[in-house]
């Protein structure tokens, strides 16, 4: 594995978003699938860094997905086929490559407002 694919590796394990505001054992499920299908293609020799770029952009989205929904890994694999999928099919029909628009990381003061927000409409109850 070359340093690119390394260093796209490390921002995977470090991106902070890929498990929103999930806590607990689904964070934990959420991180290592991604954490783990990420290394595997990040292996693959018969995959260029373009593609292979592209397919953790695919993870990301496919785990933030699953955070903003419960965090079901289920949900992370079938978006994730879905969405290496669709790739596949625009490189074959010689159509410009997709490219994944990530969401950037949350501040610190979104967390704290998502917070502030649940705890006052509990309040009002």
């Amino acid at each position: 594995m070359n340093d690119v694919r390394t260093q796209m590796l490390e921002r995977i394990g470090e991106d902070e978003s890929l498990v929103g505001n999930l806590e607990g054992e689904k964070a934990i499920q959420l991180r290592q699938w991604a954490s783990t299908t990420a290394e595997s293609i990040a292996q693959r020799e018969d995959l260029d860094d373009r593609t292979v770029a592209s397919q953790l952009n695919a993870i990301r989205t496919a785990a933030r997905t699953a955070a903003a929904n419960g965090g079901d890994v289920t949900l992370a694999q079938a978006t994730f086929a879905t969405l290496v999928e669709t790739s596949d099919q625009t490189v074959v029909g010689n159509q410009p490559p997709v490219h994944l628009v990530t969401s950037p990381p949350q501040q610190w003061w979104h967390r704290f407002t998502s917070f502030w927000a649940k705890s006052t409409r509990n309040e009002s109850k």
